[in-house]
């Protein structure tokens, strides 16, 4: 991490605006900031007192990979989350079982 470097920042907490390229412009041994943003090293979140409005993400991909993941479990969320059945065959739903535990055993 070092001024000058591109970064992406992503607004978390229910926020409707878009990701956004930014550039850091002061890095400390705690905190970094961009622009007028102060971050924290240990997680990228930003500091604020009513608490991080933006993540950080130090390359595109990362900011991209992130997003998909939460897409993605906002989908399932919808499909399992609902009243009755889920509209899958019995197979998928094994199929889908089995790969949701084959990292927690």
């Amino acid at each position: 991490m070092q001024v000058g470097q591109k970064v992406f920042l992503r607004p978390i907490g229910g926020r409707t605006r878009d990701a956004k390229d930014a550039v850091i412009t002061r890095v400390g041994r705690k905190y970094f900031e961009v622009g007028r943003l102060k971050f924290l090293i240990e997680n990228k979140l930003e500091v604020s007192e009513c608490g991080p409005n933006w993540m950080v993400y130090l390359d595109e991909q990362e900011l991209k990979d992130e997003q998909e993941m939460l897409d993605i479990g906002r989908e399932l969320g919808i499909l399992f989350g609902s009243y009755g059945r889920p509209k899958l065959t019995l197979d998928q739903l094994r199929r889908i079982k089995a790969i949701v535990y084959e990292t927690t055993k």
